[in-house]
C-alpha cells in the first residue's frame, strides 16, 4: 500500500466526494495536486466525517492516524502528510500483549487488520449513527474474506471494544447479521478468496488464487457519484467464482460518468478504457467480460468492444434527459463508433421490465450493436428508483446468483442469453 501524500490527498478528495462535503470542484482539483490546501474548520466536519477520513486512508493506504492527533491538525494537508511519515500498521495495529479479563482474543493470533480498523473506530464513535456511517464505508470497500473476517471475531464475541456503547454494538451486531445472510456466511458458505489492492484513485482490483492468463477478467464502471455496482463489493464478489475470474472495479465519485476529467485515469471515456486496456496488458489478463450500472453502462459498452471483450453486460442503463441532448448525442455517437470496430462482443441489455425510461434505452442501443435485451421481472419490484436499478431487489429475494450465472458469469454461446435484437422478459421469484 502506498504512503505517498499526493495518493493519501486523493483517497480524501475521493471521500470528501463520496460524503458530498460543500467543497467547490476546483479547490478539490488543487488540493488534490498539492497546489492548495483545505483547512479543516472550513469544511465544518463533524465527528462522523473525521471518522470517515481516517478510515477511508487506512482502508486504502494502510495507515492509521489516531482520532486524537487528527483533532490538532488544522488542515487536510497536514493529515496526508502525517500520514505519508508514518509506516503502514503491522499486523492490523495489533494490541499490546496480553489480553484483559473484559477482551480475551486467541493469544497465537494476530489481530486482523480490518478487526482492528473497526474495533478503532468503535472507540471513537459517538452515536449510532458513526457506526452507521462505518458500516457503508466498509461496504463500499471490503472484499468476502474480510467481511468472513469480521462476522467470526463478531460470532466469537471478539469484535467490540469492551467499552463499547451498547447501542452501537447493537447497530454493528444488526449490520454484520444482515450481511452475512446475504452473503451465506451464516449457513457455512465458504466466502469467495478475493484480495483486494488499489491500482489508482477510486480503482480497485479483486484478485482471486490462479494465474491472470488462465481467468477472466471482470472490468466494472459503477453508476454516477457511486463507489459500487449499486450493491456491495463482496455481494459482488461472492456470487464470482475468485478461481476463474478477478475483478477490476472503476468507481465514479466524480459524477463524471467516465465521460470527462476522470483523475488519474484519462481526459475522457476512450483514454479511460486506454487506461484500463494498458492495465489488462500489464497484468497478463487474455480474457476480458465488461459490466456496467446505470451511467455506468455506456463506458462498459464501450470497454467491450476496444477491449476485445467476450461479453458486455449493461444493467439499468439509461440515457440523460431530453434537456441534455447534446450528452445524448455524444453517446449514441461513442455506441455506433465502437460497434464499427472489428471486434464484435456479445452484448446483453438488463434492465427492471416495468421501467420504460430503461427499456427504450436497452432498445436504442440495441440498434446500433445488435445486443440482446433482458428484461427482469423480479418479484414484489416497485417502479421507483430502487426498482430501476435491478441488483438491489435481486439481492433482496436471494436470486443474483442465478441472475449472474445466466448472464455476467454464462458462457458467450448459452441459451440463457439473449440472441442479438432479441428481448427475452424473466421472471425472478423467492
Amino acid at each position: 500500500m502506498s504512503t505517498d501524500s499526493s495518493a493519501i490527498r486523493s483517497t480524501l478528495v475521493e471521500t470528501l466526494r463520496e460524503l458530498e462535503v460543500d467543497v467547490p470542484e476546483p479547490r478539490l482539483e488543487q488540493f488534490a495536486h498539492g497546489r492548495a490546501d483545505l483547512p479543516i474548520d472550513d469544511l465544518a466536519l463533524d465527528s462522523v466525517l473525521r471518522m470517515e477520513l481516517l478510515v477511508a486512508v487506512e482502508l486504502a493506504h494502510g495507515v492509521v492516524v489516531p482520532p486524537a492527533a487528527f483533532a490538532h491538525l488544522d488542515t487536510l494537508g497536514a493529515l496526508a502528510d502525517q500520514a505519508a511519515t508514518q509506516a503502514p500498521a503491522a499486523d492490523g495495529d495489533r494490541p499490546p500483549p496480553g489480553p484483559s479479563p473484559a477482551e480475551t482474543r486467541p493469544a497465537a493470533d494476530a489481530m486482523p487488520p480490518v478487526v482492528a480498523v473497526v474495533r478503532r473506530a468503535l472507540r471513537g464513535a459517538r452515536a449510532v449513527g458513526h457506526v452507521h456511517q462505518l458500516c457503508m464505508c466498509l461496504e463500499h470497500r471490503l472484499a468476502p474474506p474480510e467481511l468472513h473476517t469480521l462476522w467470526q471475531w463478531q460470532q466469537g464475541g471478539q469484535l467490540q471494544p469492551a467499552a463499547a456503547d451498547a447501542r452501537h454494538a447493537e447497530a454493528l451486531a444488526n449490520w454484520l447479521t444482515g450481511t452475512a445472510a446475504r452473503l451465506g456466511l451464516d449457513t457455512g458458505h465458504a466466502p469467495q478468496p478475493f484480495r483486494r489492492e488499489r491500482l489508482a484513485p477510486a480503482v480497485w482490483h479483486f484478485v482471486g488464487p490462479g494465474e491472470p492468463d488462465h481467468k477472466t477478467l471482470i472490468v466494472c464502471f459503477t453508476p454516477k457519484g457511486s463507489r459500487r455496482m449499486m450493491i456491495p463489493h463482496a455481494s459482488l464478489l461472492q456470487r464470482i467464482d475468485a478461481t476463474r475470474h478477478d475483478v477490476l472495479l472503476l468507481a465514479d465519485p466524480w459524477e463524471t460518468c467516465f465521460r470527462k476529467d476522470v483523475p488519474g485515469l484519462g481526459a475522457d471515456v476512450w483514454a479511460v478504457i486506454d487506461w484500463v486496456a494498458a492495465q489488462i496488458n500489464a497484468l497478463g489478463y487474455r480474457r476480458v467480460r465488461t459490466l456496467g450500472c446505470s451511467a455506468g453502462s455506456y463506458p462498459a459498452i464501450l470497454a467491450a468492444y476496444r477491449l476485445r471483450a467476450e461479453l458486455g453486460l449493461s444493467i439499468a442503463g439509461r440515457l440523460p434527459t431530453w434537456g441534455h441532448l447534446a450528452t445524448i448525442v455524444g453517446i449514441v455517437r461513442g455506441v455506433w463508433r465502437a460497434s464499427r470496430l472489428d471486434h464484435q462482443p456479445r452484448l446483453v441489455m438488463a434492465f427492471a421490465a416495468r421501467t420504460d425510461r430503461d427499456r427504450r434505452y436497452a432498445r436504442r442501443i440495441g440498434r446500433l450493436t445488435q445486443a440482446g435485451s433482458l428484461a427482469a421481472d423480479v418479484e414484489g419490484n416497485g417502479v421507483g428508483h430502487r426498482g430501476h436499478m435491478v441488483l438491489n431487489p435481486l439481492q433482496d429475494i436471494g436470486q443474483l446468483q442465478a441472475f449472474f450465472d445466466a448472464t455476467l458469469l454464462a458462457p458467450v454461446d448459452a441459451d440463457t442469453l439473449p440472441g442479438p435484437g432479441e428481448t427475452r422478459t424473466v421472471r425472478y421469484t423467492t
